[in-house]
């Protein structure tokens, strides 16, 4: 079992008011605010920072001031140690939910002992249970074996968008690369994002998106620093393209917020930005007070 908040997991984003979760400086002037996941425990944030490790998400405000709220310590209580996490999805929609992917296969809390999550699969966390379910079988969909699933988000139609952290074939597709992003429905694979065609370069490995849910805009990082025409990056910053201009522009640099432990790090996931405006107050509650019992009766026991 892991520890209580304090651990930490790789990189999502959540573009809203943290005035809950980050309280007393506003983000840099052009950065949005990000929820993550680093690849490496460090203490993040040079305002108001927090130690922050590979399983776990933590909020940063873009202006050095990060926090890790209770619903995604809850969301990644039972990742046995040493899992770290991929990619996640915060979708407020009801039949989409938390959705999440690990770098390596984990026997999880409501999944039978005969099929544990593999990297290839997205996991779908029941906040109300603290129990998990696979939303998305890797295996019965076409994704080989040693593949790992890198980025997760969804669309407007709550289709499922993945991308890889290799090349692979996909049944009526053919070839992806690991800076494409694909989306998935009804059984079938089509592209959403062919990165050499938009200026990625084959050294670049996608591994955080985010399709925003009205407007033209796709958040992309990557896992080492690079460039895509106009704009240069590491790989713990945050893109935004825009799908009809066809431009990028930064999104969140993460060395404005912590010149030290940022540049050290890389940035993975990137979850809906309304999530919590669109589900409320109250969800966020019971996923807060069910992680709470559960402490409460391991110290008792």
């Amino acid at each position: 079992m892991k520890r209580p908040v304090g651990s930490a997991f790789r990189s999502a984003l959540l573009s809203l008011p943290l005035a809950s979760w980050v309280a007393g400086m506003p983000a840099h002037a052009g950065q949005s605010p990000v929820m993550f996941t680093p690849d490496i425990t460090a203490q993040y944030g040079t305002v108001k920072p927090a130690l922050v490790d590979p399983d776990e998400a933590a909020v940063d405000n873009g202006a050095g001031s990060v926090a890790i709220p209770p619903p995604a310590a809850a969301m990644f209580a039972f990742l046995p140690a040493g899992a770290q996490v991929a990619d996640f999805e915060l979708s407020s929609s009801p039949t989409v939910g938390w959705l999440f992917s690990v770098d390596t296969t984990v026997a999880l809390p409501g999944l039978p002992a005969t099929s544990p999550l593999e990297p290839r699969d997205v996991a779908r966390f029941d906040p109300a249970t603290s129990t998990y379910s696979i939303y998305f079988d890797g295996s019965a969909n076409g994704i080989p074996d040693g593949a790992r699933i890198d980025a997760i988000a969804t669309d407007a139609s709550d289709r499922l968008l993945l991308s890889f952290d290799t090349s692979v074939s996909l049944p009526g597709l053919g070839t992806v690369d690991d800076e494409d992003l694909v989306r998935f429905s009804a059984g079938t694979w089509t592209m959403e994002f062919d990165g050499s065609a938009h200026g990625v370069t084959p050294d670049l490995d996608l591994d955080a998106a985010h399709r925003m849910h009205t407007g033209n805009t796709l958040l992309l990082s990557f896992d080492v620093s690079g460039s895509v025409p106009g704009v240069a990056f590491d790989d713990e910053d945050v893109l935004a393209y825009d799908t009809a201009a066809a431009t990028y522009a930064m999104w969140f640099d993460g060395s404005l917020s912590d010149p030290t432990d940022w540049p050290a790090a890389d940035l993975v996931g990137l979850p809906e930005p309304d999530f919590v405006t669109s589900i409320g107050i109250g969800l966020l509650a019971l996923a807060t007070l069910a992680y709470e019992r559960r402490n409460r009766k391991s110290r008792r026991g």
